[in-house]
């Protein structure tokens, strides 16, 4: 019976440690992915700007 409980002790780690692992990934993916967003929406060279008017010939 003490077995059983040590190999069951054993696997409720693992189960948790996984658990742990995937939802800090995941955690990371998104705060990377939000600091992307952000740059994309405050950097000034992704900002639109108004098309300029076609210079003809020069003049």
């Amino acid at each position: 019976m003490m077995v059983i409980g040590q190999i069951l002790a054993m696997w409720l780690i693992v189960g948790w440690t996984i658990t742990w692992f995937v939802r800090d990934e995941k955690r990371r993916y998104e705060a990377v992915l939000n600091a992307k967003a952000m740059r994309f929406a405050k950097a000034p060279h992704y900002r639109y700007s108004e098309p300029e008017e076609p210079q003809i010939f020069g003049l």
